[in-house]
């Protein structure tokens, strides 16, 4: 098992993992727990959480790297009892395998805490010799505020504690993976630009059109005009 954390975590900061004990065909877990604090309305409240790998392929989404997910402050369970050390299985692993304090969020009562917490399944990436890399990070955080990050790495059973609340995460907010993201902005710009690309074509066409008209007519003109002069 290997634990991180981080108090209020900053947009541009990040958390970062090395794992080394875990073999070239074993199977590992992560679990993302935030205590996010709200400060504005429901509606409008969100945040975001990306997670980029190396050495190790996510299960569920192998060709996306990074990972992210956009989070609704309304999606998320609000909760009274949100310190990690309210888990009390989870918690005292945490202590007896890395001997490590597991720190506190410093909130003011009248702002509403809601937690997240999700689960994703990796494997180590084929042929890859170096140690896993893992790097955590709040990108986005408009309204709902990361107060506390933690990030577990284990094997096996996973900590039901955690279930439960990534069960009630995963029931309506968006995990959209960034990859996709960014291959749906593309394929806009490139709409986009076809659109702009025909519009530039009808509008040469049209005024080719006027050109063609405006030399029929001169051309009517000269010809009646000569048989004008003919007849005189």
């Amino acid at each position: 098992m290997q634990f991180k954390q981080a108090i209020d975590l900053a947009t541009t900061q990040q958390i970062d993992l090395e794992i080394t004990e875990v073999e070239q065909d074993q199977q590992f877990w992560t679990a993302i727990y935030v205590i996010a604090h709200q400060g504005m309305s429901d509606a409008q409240a969100q945040l975001h959480v990306q997670i980029q790998a190396k050495g190790a392929l996510n299960i569920a989404n192998p060709t996306v790297n990074p990972w992210l997910a956009q989070i609704q402050a309304t999606d998320l369970p609000r909760s009274d009892r949100y310190l990690l050390t309210d888990l009390p299985t989870i918690s005292a692993a945490i202590q007896q395998h890395e001997q490590t304090k597991i720190e506190a969020p410093l909130l003011q009562a009248d702002n509403p805490v809601r937690v997240y917490a999700q689960f994703i399944d990796w494997l180590p990436s084929y042929n890859h010799q170096d140690d896993i890399h893992l790097t955590l990070s709040i990108p986005v955080q408009h309204g709902l505020y990361a107060a506390a990050v933690y990030v577990i790495v284990g094997q096996g059973a996973k900590p039901e504690e955690l279930l439960k609340i990534a069960l009630q995460s995963e029931a309506s907010s968006l995990h959209k993976p960034q990859a996709e993201t960014i291959q749906h902005e593309a394929v806009s710009d490139v709409v986009t630009d076809t659109d702009r690309t025909q519009e530039t074509t009808i509008e040469h066409a049209a005024e080719s059109g006027k050109k063609n008209m405006i030399l029929a007519a001169l051309a009517i003109l000269i010809l009646a005009y000569w048989l004008w002069r003919r007849r005189r």
